[in-house]
């Protein structure tokens, strides 16, 4: 074996299947929001979705600092809001990109559990996360 094989084919082989099981999710996320195309609660966003969904587009149009005191965490509607001065108020788009920052999270969940319980434990960790239907779901919408 070559110094090369020596080093690089181990951990390629060690990070193949996180790698894969991230793009799984992240398929799979991608396909929830997918199918979701048209069911009303994706396309009129209510309660808590609108609410949002109201605060980014003010945040986008009209006020960045807004006129009143914050009754519920800022940061969500701040980014959804920068996302539409952006790139306009596309909701799919931003739930795209929802999912794909959720896919990040997974791999920080990996690592977390990784350096606490090993790699054999990040990786049950890492498969049972991806593919929660509950949690896969709410990566995806307005929340």
């Amino acid at each position: 074996m070559t110094w090369l094989e020596e080093t690089v084919w181990p951990h390629w082989k060690r990070w193949l299947p996180v790698a894969l099981l991230l793009l799984a999710a992240l398929a799979y996320r991608l396909w929830i929001l997918i199918s979701l195309q048209g069911d009303p609660f994706i396309d009129q966003p209510i309660l808590d979705s609108a609410a949002y969904d109201a605060w980014a587009v003010e945040i986008a149009t009209k006020s960045f600092w807004g006129d009143r005191v914050f009754y519920q965490d800022p940061l969500y509607p701040y980014g959804l809001g920068l996302f539409y001065k952006i790139f306009g108020h596309h909701r799919f788009g931003a739930m795209v990109i929802q999912a794909i920052v959720a896919t990040g999270g997974l791999w920080m969940l990996f690592e977390a559990a990784r350096r606490l319980a090993g790699y054999g434990a990040a990786v049950v960790a890492l498969t049972l996360a991806a593919f929660h239907q509950t949690s896969a779901f709410y990566d995806v919408v307005l929340l």
